[in-house]
């Protein structure tokens, strides 16, 4: 009996995985993608570490330096008024939104608000802060804060949600739409 419940236990997970797959490749990259991929809760060895509080939405991410040639000519002064610290900016874990995405342009998220980036590059992966705005020539978007040494790329398909503040940090390891 021990064994049959295991094999149904691994075709479900199988079908589930493979269902979650084909539903993330149905999404166009210029598509702000609303709901229901993710769960409402992502659990991490049985227990419920974020809770999602928005929609989820579909962008392409890239990354920024705090520069003048990259930004304004206030540089480590982002959209919201906050201070980029220059000897901790790798760690700071601050984005940028394309105008589209903000609340006050129609989109759905804040500067501050805590977004969960679902994505299997590591780098990527995990909860960022909303603190500044792209040029507006940019839509469904997400730019990463790195200084020079830090991580560089571009993902498209990536996925944000928005999450309660104070989660619990712990790296996320496995998601029904890793497959």
């Amino acid at each position: 009996m021990k064994n049959f419940t295991i094999i149904v236990m691994f075709i479900i997970g199988v079908f589930i995985g493979s269902s979650a797959s084909y539903m993330v490749n149905e999404y166009r990259q210029s598509d702000v993608v609303i709901d229901s991929i993710v769960p409402d809760t992502v659990y991490i060895e049985r227990e419920t570490v974020l809770e999602r509080v928005g929609i989820n939405v579909c962008v392409t991410a890239t990354v920024y330096n705090p520069e003048a040639h990259q930004c304004d000519n206030t540089p480590m002064i982002t959209a919201d008024g906050s201070q980029i610290d220059s000897t901790n900016v790798n760690n700071l874990r601050w984005i940028a939104v394309s105008q589209d995405l903000l609340k006050i342009n129609g989109g759905v998220f804040g500067y501050g608000d805590t977004v969960y980036v679902h994505h299997s590059f590591p780098w990527i992966k995990g909860q960022w802060i909303i603190h500044d705005t792209m040029n507006k020539r940019y839509k469904n978007y997400i730019d990463f804060l790195q200084d020079r040494n830090g991580f560089y790329g571009k993902w498209e398909n990536v996925i944000i949600w928005k999450i309660k503040r104070n989660t619990t940090t712990r790296e996320l390891d496995s998601h029904p739409l890793d497959g």
